[in-house]
């Protein structure tokens, strides 16, 4: 049964929500109530405010799931989003994962359809967006990133090379750390669960990216270090590979899988990987 937003109050449950039961109608009335609660709040987070709120219509809105015209409350979303933007991009040192978040809005936004026609809005998008990414080339190289931040960073550069960014902007970053990352678990005897992870999300980096060394290279490691603590987050991960791998041209049904207990899971593919359906 479909839980409303009186019972979940988060992004990562409306999304969940809408790719498991289909109710368009319901879910753009948990989102109008989602939104006014922001409001009143006056809360920009992802997980309960404005940002995961304008995450999820402008994805919703790009997917054809909203027909109705959101040209102008998304603008409104853009608008505050840029000084949010614009505050990340002057810190001397904001956080991986507030960039992050942020450079997700930005990037479903450069991929609305309307938005083409627009000179104007997809101008600032735009160079918000150039903005963005070079605050994370730069936050990336000048300090040392876990190994958990770099598999993050890793597959948010294949999705932007695949969608709104130029390659070249990113491709040295880019290379540099995924060949660092990969390097460095080459060398190690054993594998933690957390390290199969990370590589999990950089195969599947290296997959969009289309790069078949990488692929061979992770491959050939995750066949030798398997969990012993097999999770569902690892069946989900490990049938998303195979498929893309074995479908070049085709999407993913989202559907296959069973995100209930991994929620947040669900929100970093559908914002990192290109390829997906529901």
């Amino acid at each position: 049964m479909y839980s409303s937003i009186e019972s979940t109050k988060d992004i990562y449950t409306l999304l969940y929500s809408y790719i498991t039961f289909h109710n368009g109608k319901e879910i753009q009335n948990d989102l109008d109530s989602f939104i006014e609660i922001a409001l009143n709040e006056n809360d920009y987070t992802l997980s309960t405010g404005l940002l995961g709120a304008g995450w999820l219509l402008s994805y919703l809105h790009f997917n054809e799931i909203f027909n109705d015209d959101l040209d102008e409350l998304l603008y409104d979303f853009d608008d505050n989003f840029y000084l949010l933007a614009v505050k990340l991009v002057v810190h001397p040192c904001p956080t991986l994962e507030d960039l992050l978040q942020v450079i997700n809005y930005f990037q479903q936004r450069l991929q609305n359809k309307s938005i083409s026609y627009n000179f104007y809005r997809r101008f600032v998008l735009f160079e918000t967006m150039k903005m963005l990414v070079e605050k994370l080339i730069s936050l990336s190289m000048s300090y040392e990133m876990t190994r958990s931040d770099l598999a993050r960073t890793i597959l948010k550069f294949s999705y932007l090379a695949s969608t709104c960014v130029s390659e070249k902007d990113i491709e040295e970053c880019y290379y540099k750390q995924t060949e660092q990352l990969i390097t460095y678990y080459q060398t190690q005897e054993d594998l933690l669960d957390e390290d199969i992870y990370n590589l999990k999300l950089v195969q599947l980096a290296s997959i969009q990216f289309g790069n078949p060394h990488w692929i061979s290279q992770i491959s050939n490691m995750l066949n030798r270090g398997a969990s012993p603590n097999y999770t569902e987050s690892d069946s989900i991960l490990d049938a998303l590979i195979l498929f893309l791998e074995n479908n070049k041209n085709d999407a993913y049904d989202l559907n296959k899988c069973d995100f209930k207990n991994n929620k947040n899971l669900l929100y970093i593919l559908t914002s990192n990987v290109k390829r997906l359906t529901f």
